[in-house]
């Protein structure tokens, strides 16, 4: 197996390491706040296409830089598209858990975070092909076009 991939395959499994252990504290926390919710969405998308991109998911990255940015802005894409469903997810998991007479998140914080979706793809999208360009400047002068 490529040394670099071994690396990048280790760092996103200490990630989501650190990310399980946020998440269990995040549980217990009495907190109302939507953005922290948000974050921990994001991250779980993220992670989720980091796994599959380091396993080879949208094949081989190392043609051509064209097809390279492509394919990570298609993964960012996919990780931007992911956190609202994340984020809903752990909003109705933590209402679920922690079962109070008025719930942690409301229904109209559930319907904005939704409603958030085009701006998550963007983001999404822009962050892919931010990993494209710095790993070509990385990588030297393009294969080809």
């Amino acid at each position: 197996m490529n040394p670099m991939r071994l690396r990048v395959q280790r760092w996103i499994a200490l990630t989501t390491l650190l990310y399980g252990l946020m998440f269990v504290v995040w549980l217990g926390y009495e907190d109302q706040s939507v953005g922290l919710a948000t974050a921990l969405g994001a991250g779980g998308a993220a992670l989720l296409v980091a796994h599959a991109v380091a396993g080879g998911w949208p094949g081989p990255l190392n043609t051509t830089t064209l097809r390279r940015l492509v394919a990570l802005g298609v993964a960012g894409l996919i990780a931007g598209l992911l956190t609202t469903p994340f984020t809903v997810t752990l909003m109705l998991l933590k209402v679920s858990l922690h079962s109070h007479s008025s719930p942690d998140f409301r229904l109209d914080a559930l319907i904005g975070t939704a409603a958030r979706t085009p701006v998550w793809a963007v983001a999404g999208l822009a962050a892919g092909l931010g990993v494209g360009l710095i790993g070509a400047a990385f990588n030297g002068p393009p294969k080809g076009n």
